[in-house]
């Protein structure tokens, strides 16, 4: 039970700090502080957990260089995956002015690239190995989300769904060949505890992704926001100034002058998205070394010819 609660406080001292370094700069006080709590609780977590009989996380699984590269691959590929899906909404919603139905609709290719290519990945996985196999779906990943930095406010609709479209495909050639993986390097007796492991790094990796990319997209925003907002009542300056979702909110009530709030704070938006996406789009990259440099690849074909059955005289 300690284990439990030390690492929900530090995933969230270190997950809040990220949030609010986003929102008001790192060299706040409390960000920062927050942070460094966050990853000093982790790190007596982990002490905990290699002291004790029964872990609620045997951190000494991750000794395993093929267990670490296989779950760390995973982290990394959410991390970027969710973060994007984090500010194409806001994109889809708010520059473009979709409604949330025609929103959602929009990932939906996300979802079909996954159906379309994941039954095929475990043929793939076998053929070619788990390392090319998960290398060409980062690949793909981080091509669908280096696509963000070409949409803009007019760009036709269908690239963000074949952004969406591009990142499905990647996800559903690095999952299979990554839980694969995983099982592989653990005795059979230790399968639930790859499995729990494996979706605890998935969620955790999406909330820091959201968490982190969200404050690059803030702090971009505000930064190139400008003075568009200087004109304004002080308490309206500062929603408009906070995230686009303020400022469109403030130019509700802003009549004639509301099209200029309106053209800043898109512009400022898209500018900080192409921060965001440049970002999600390296950290895959980044999980592309790693499996490029960790992950197991084919096995070696049984070269071992058969004997030829003996010849019995008659």
């Amino acid at each position: 039970m300690a284990g439990v609660l030390l690492s929900i406080v530090g995933v969230t001292l270190f997950t809040y700090g990220v949030i609010r370094g986003g929102e008001h700069g790192f060299g706040d006080t409390l960000a920062w502080t927050t942070i460094l709590g966050g990853v000093v609780v982790i790190a007596l977590f982990v002490l905990w957990e290699r002291r004790i009989a029964y872990p609620s996380l045997d951190v000494r699984l991750f000794a395993n260089r093929q267990f670490s590269a296989s779950t760390g691959m995973i982290g990394l590929v959410f991390f970027a995956a969710m973060g994007a899906m984090f500010f194409g909404a806001f994109y889809l919603q708010l520059v473009r002015g979709y409604g949330p139905l025609a929103s959602g609709a929009l990932f939906v290719p996300f979802a079909i690239g996954q159906m379309v290519f994941a039954p095929r990945s475990a043929t793939m996985v076998k053929r070619y190995g788990p390392r090319a196999v998960s290398t060409v779906g980062l690949l793909l990943v981080s091509a669908g989300l280096a696509m963000w930095l070409f949409v803009g406010a007019t760009t036709p609709i269908w690239v963000v769904g074949a952004a969406f479209l591009v990142m499905g495909a990647g996800m559903a050639n690095v999952m299979p060949p990554a839980t694969e993986s995983i099982m592989a390097a653990l005795p059979r007796e230790k399968a639930g505890v790859g499995s729990a492991v494996s979706n605890t790094i998935r969620q955790l990796g999406g909330a820091l992704g959201v968490a982190t990319l969200g404050a690059i997209l803030s702090s971009a925003y505000r930064t190139n926001l400008g003075t568009a907002a200087d004109a304004l009542p002080p308490a309206a300056a500062e929603a408009a100034r906070e995230s686009i979702s303020g400022a469109y909110g403030v130019a509700g009530q802003l009549g004639p002058a509301a099209p200029a709030l309106l053209d800043s704070a898109n512009e400022a938006f898209l500018t900080a998205m192409h921060y965001a996406a440049m970002g999600s789009s390296l950290f895959a990259l980044l999980g592309l070394v790693v499996a490029a440099l960790w992950m197991p690849g084919k096995p070696a074909a049984d070269t071992q010819a058969t004997p030829a059955p003996e010849l019995v005289e008659a």
